[in-house]
């Protein structure tokens, strides 16, 4: 069952010289270091960044963020470490000094799923389903 999808923007040193621009262009990032988390805390959400981010899936230029939240990857991110790649409904949230979150093009999106076993319809099951929709 599709939930949301998201809007992911680029998140970086608030001094990077590509801080001024209004859009990230992927070519641009290609020397830079991503900060992203191990990729088997979510296989499909890191391949899915990955290949939109590093298509080559070098994983030399990937800086691994030990803590697997978006958190602790803009903050990385304030300290000097590279940039990362966060949803936009989270940055939001996160307001960290010494960052600034820019649209990527092209751009990128996510999407949150839920999935359970259908011989187990459960009451709770669905109505936790029902309420993740609204």
């Amino acid at each position: 069952m599709h939930i949301r999808s998201d809007k992911m923007l680029i998140v970086l040193p608030a001094d990077h010289p590509l801080a001024g621009q209004r859009v990230i262009a992927v070519e641009d990032l290609k020397d830079e270091p991503l900060i992203m988390f191990p990729r088997e805390r979510s296989e499909g959400h890191f391949d899915h960044i990955a290949r939109h981010i590093r298509p080559t899936m070098d994983p030399a230029g990937i800086v691994f963020q030990p803590r697997p939240d978006e958190e602790a990857m803009i903050a990385a991110v304030g300290e000097g470490a590279g940039f990362t790649v966060a949803a936009a409904r989270r940055i939001a949230q996160t307001q960290v000094p010494g960052t600034i979150a820019l649209p990527l093009a092209p751009p990128l999106r996510t999407d949150l799923g839920l999935a359970w076993r259908l011989n187990t319809p459960h009451d709770l099951t669905r109505s936790f389903a029902e309420l993740a929709q609204s």
